[in-house]
């Protein structure tokens, strides 16, 4: 079974500085989000937008662990998230996350240059 996740964060700049935060970018380990995002890409956060069902996130767990995952849907204690690949939802306790954060493009593994 594949490690799925992120692991590495490439600061990235735009012309938005919406929540004190700067945008980010993070690079995806695994298939679970195959083929719409590939193991090796890059998704780009812009930490003050919205989240919104149907659109894809960065979970940050406060075990440490982080996933890209489309949205399904928020409720008061949980969130419901889902795999591209496979279908597979996940529902996810608040108090079990740190930050949700939403996805404002996907990037080709090709397109990163190191500085």
């Amino acid at each position: 079974m594949p490690n799925n996740g992120v692991d590495m964060v490439v600061p990235v700049q735009t012309d938005r500085r919406l929540s004190g935060e700067t945008a980010y970018a993070l690079r995806v380990k695994g298939d679970s989000m195959h083929p719409a995002i590939r193991h090796g890409s890059f998704v780009v956060v812009e930490p003050g937008r919205s989240c919104v069902p149907g659109e894809y996130v960065v979970l940050a767990l406060v075990s440490g662990q982080k996933m890209v995952k489309e949205l399904v849907m928020e409720r008061l204690a949980e969130i419901v998230v889902e795999s591209v690949n496979g279908g597979e939802r996940l529902t996810i306790e608040r108090s079990d996350i740190e930050k949700v954060r939403p996805v404002a493009a996907i990037a080709a593994a090709s397109k990163w240059r190191p500085a």
